[in-house]
């Protein structure tokens, strides 16, 4: 915003996934020895809605990834239909559990945080900026006019089949203005196209200037920059 102190952008998972996470029913970990052999076992949980319509916290993860992890949940469970309209506080005694060993997320969503003479806000991004992972980000004056601009790429194909891949970010320009605020140049005005799942951003600038992206499992990909 020009004022003379440094603000953040925060990269996050954004907010188009299956997940619930705010104040009131935030994701979960718990990092517990479930089957008590001395070693950890990170359970994740998160709300969902049962067969009556109220929100309960679940695991996560399913019963053949757990099993896989602990035989506890094998010899819990005789079948997936018990595992799939079980509880958390029916697997684990969530309130005896020790508060350094709960972890919780209340958002996933990506923000600007604002600094004012060290004096700090959150903004949300914009939905469009909400609808993947925010992984990489390159800030300079692409457009000439004296403001930083930030360039926002990302997606992520890590996750598991049943969450699937993130990637309907195809790389935005957040372009500066006066004040705390910016206008969001898509790819159909800028030209750039990302997609995929963007790991690296390298500007190279001079008499002809190239952006150069890695993009895993893929080729890099060049775009050269045309100065207005």
């Amino acid at each position: 915003d020009g004022d003379g102190d440094q603000d953040y952008i925060l990269g996050n998972l954004g907010a188009n996934h299956r997940f619930t996470a705010n104040d009131e029913y935030p994701m979960k970990l718990y990092a517990v020895d479930i089957d008590k052999n001395g070693f950890i076992d990170p359970l994740t949980t998160a709300f969902w809605k049962n067969d009556v319509g109220e929100m309960k916290e679940y695991p996560v993860n399913y019963l053949d990834e757990l099993a896989a992890q602990s035989p506890f949940f094998r010899k819990m469970f005789t079948s997936y239909t018990k595992f799939s309209t079980t509880t958390m506080d029916e697997i684990l005694k969530t309130d005896t559990i020790a508060s350094d060993r709960k972890f919780y997320v209340n958002s996933t969503k990506s923000y600007v945080l604002w600094n004012t003479k060290g004096s700090f806000k959150w903004d949300e991004l914009p939905n469009m900026l909400q609808i993947s992972p925010i992984r990489k980000m390159l800030v300079r004056d692409f457009n000439g006019d004296g403001f930083q601009d930030i360039l926002v790429t990302g997606n992520d194909y890590t996750y598991d089949v049943s969450t699937g891949y993130y990637d309907a970010n195809k790389g935005m320009i957040l372009l500066g203005k006066a004040g705390s605020s910016f206008d969001i140049l898509q790819p159909a005005k800028s030209g750039l196209l990302l997609q995929g799942q963007v790991e690296s951003l390298v500007y190279f600038e001079g008499d002809t200037s190239y952006l150069v992206s890695g993009i895993n499992r893929q080729k890099a990909v060049v775009f050269q920059h045309i100065k207005n």
